[in-house]
């Protein structure tokens, strides 16, 4: 006896499905269409949104030059933050390193009764959060750099970038609208 299918029985099931499933997706495809439209008519009035806000932005630090003065000096002050973040972040993970040498050298875990897995997993995942926060507090401080930076470089070329600013809102607009 041979283990190969019966042909002619998976056509049939083939048969079977196929015709369901086809009116079914013929069914579905123009509510589908319609859904898929509607969020990118969304999706490019969110587009419009966002690049009036930046167009309003850089506008307002050409306007206003002590505006631009203000966020690039809060920006400095931004980046010493990291710094200082980073520095004291350093300090707190040397410190729980050096409690954790203390620990090993002294008799500290009959003073605390921790087990020694209970010590080295709670040490560790201090020094795990305090990397982390260090991290995002530093990625936040880069991120918002860069966005003036790129603010600034839109501010030497603004009627170039106001020229480009105004066609991608027309482009944006045929696009809601087909």
């Amino acid at each position: 006896m041979t283990n190969e299918p019966n042909w002619m029985v998976t056509i049939l099931i083939g048969l079977v499905f196929s015709i369901p499933v086809g009116i079914f997706i013929n069914i579905i495809t123009p509510a589908a269409n319609n859904v898929i439209k509607k969020f990118a008519i969304s999706t490019n009035k969110k587009k419009a949104v966002l690049l009036k806000n930046e167009f309003e932005t850089v506008k307002s630090f050409r306007d206003y030059p002590t505006l631009l003065f203000t966020a690039v000096a809060s920006k400095i002050l931004y980046g010493f933050m990291a710094i200082f973040t980073s520095v004291i972040g350093g300090v707190i993970i040397f410190f729980l390193e050096l409690i954790k040498s203390y620990y090993e050298i002294t008799n500290l875990r009959t003073i605390f009764s921790i087990s020694p897995q209970v010590f080295y997993s709670v040490v560790w995942a201090l020094e795990t959060l305090v990397g982390i926060s260090v991290l995002y507090a530093v990625q936040l401080i880069g991120n918002s750099i860069l966005k003036l930076t790129g603010h600034s470089i839109r501010l030497a070329n603004f009627k170039e970038y106001e020229k480009n600013y105004k066609s991608r809102i027309k482009e944006l607009g045929k696009k809601s609208k087909e």
